[in-house]
């Protein structure tokens, strides 16, 4: 059986400009992400062993792995941080929870969103550089993002990410 092109993105056309832009989009904030939970990775192993050892063990067989989620990672950062680490609150970190489900929101719709290639949602790009992403799930659902919105969310994550690095001397 031999696979069947639906669109060509690597041909031109209307669809390449925006496939390519689309991909980027993703990838600063899905790269981003990746670094805040690396850096909430080390915070856990940090907080558990002071051996370098076994916080690396640590990393590749609990946090750093398939079977611990973003959301279970959050939960324990955030007691973690509330109940141990008086330092935290001087940081400027307020709202860790609504800050990181907000981030996992826009990486979830980021990483698992559908382009919108529709007339309108083409030329809705052409007019204004706004990607629609769709969800599907009972509804339709859409969401449009502009690379301005993107870097603005890339430098509230980073935001985020830079106490915790000077909490853990990285």
């Amino acid at each position: 059986m031999t696979a069947t092109r639906i669109i060509s993105f690597s041909e031109g056309g209307d669809y390449t400009e925006i496939y390519h832009y689309a991909a980027n989009l993703r990838g600063i904030v899905i790269n981003t992400i990746t670094m805040l939970e690396r850096t909430i990775d080390t915070f856990l192993a940090y907080h558990y062993t002071k051996d370098n050892s076994s916080r690396l063990e640590l990393m590749n067989t609990v946090f750093a792995t398939k079977h611990i989620s973003f959301e279970a990672k959050r939960m324990i950062f955030d007691h973690l941080t509330s109940t141990h680490h008086a330092e935290y609150k001087k940081l400027n970190l307020e709202g860790v929870h609504a800050k990181l489900d907000k981030f996992n929101k826009h990486r979830n719709a980021l990483a698992h969103y559908v382009l919108d290639l529709k007339p309108d949602a083409i030329e809705l790009f052409k007019k204004e550089k706004r990607v629609t992403f769709l969800k599907f799930e009972k509804s339709i659902e859409n969401v449009t993002y502009t690379v301005e919105e993107i870097l603005a969310i890339e430098s509230e994550i980073y935001s985020f990410i830079k106490p915790i690095a000077k909490m853990l001397g990285i």
